[in-house]
């Protein structure tokens, strides 16, 4: 019995990862995608290669990076309109392209076109675990800004309603689950393409052990190995 439940649940696993979609992102702030720490997590980042979604002028900053840097030696930024993505890493060495094109500016909002995009290694700081208490010097100090834990990053798209910007990551954590987000400069809606140069790949399942035992196995009999 107990082989038959394992088996199941290794065929359940498997349909699953074969089926999985990239999630709908956030346009009205009731998607999961909407916040760092409950948007879903994809079997692999290889799932949002060649994915393409219209953004909207919906706006949620306190959602992303709320501080004056979203990415290291790149300041004077910050999130207006985030789109999340969590992944865990199966490659080292990943790099990713995302394009734009077809950006309205947001009524609410200045007056700047195009998108920023991240990707960091933990899902908390300024803005996405808010509050921040005092400046970083004070007793107790506060929650980092995300900035401080980008890994890759690309906040130089901001100013043409078209456009395009890759960003090589090194040194990813096999099995560490990591956190994309893409955002409108100025909560600017843009329509949004995403690809992964290359392939990251899957997670590997080692080969499994020839297995012995009983032929029938009662409830409540002896235990059995």
């Amino acid at each position: 019995m107990r082989l038959i439940f394992t088996l199941v649940i290794l065929l359940v696993s498997v349909s699953v990862s074969l089926m999985a979609q990239p999630p709908a992102p956030c346009t009205n702030g009731t998607q999961n995608t909407c916040k760092c720490s409950t948007s879903p997590i994809l079997c692999t980042i290889d799932e949002l290669d060649g994915y393409s979604y219209s953004m909207t002028t919906y706006l949620h900053p306190n959602d992303g990076p709320t501080g004056n840097c979203m990415c290291p030696n790149q300041c004077n930024t910050t999130s207006h309109n985030p789109t999340w993505f969590r992944f865990p890493a199966w490659c080292e060495e990943l790099e990713l392209e995302v394009s734009w094109s077809n950006c309205i500016q947001n009524p609410f909002s200045c007056n700047s076109l195009g998108i920023q995009s991240a990707v960091y290694s933990e899902c908390f700081g300024c803005g996405m675990n808010p509050p921040c208490l005092g400046p970083s010097w004070a007793p107790g100090g506060y929650n980092p800004s995300p900035y401080t834990f980008a890994v890759g990053c690309d906040v130089d798209g901001c100013g043409p309603g078209s456009g395009s910007a890759t960003y090589s990551m090194t040194g990813l954590e096999i099995g560490k689950i990591y956190y994309f987000l893409v955002d409108g400069c100025c909560g600017s809606a843009c329509d949004v393409e995403i690809d992964v140069i290359g392939v990251c790949g899957d997670p590997v399942i080692a080969d499994i052990e020839p297995i012995d035992g009983p032929t029938y196995v009662c409830a409540g009999g002896d235990p059995v190995t």
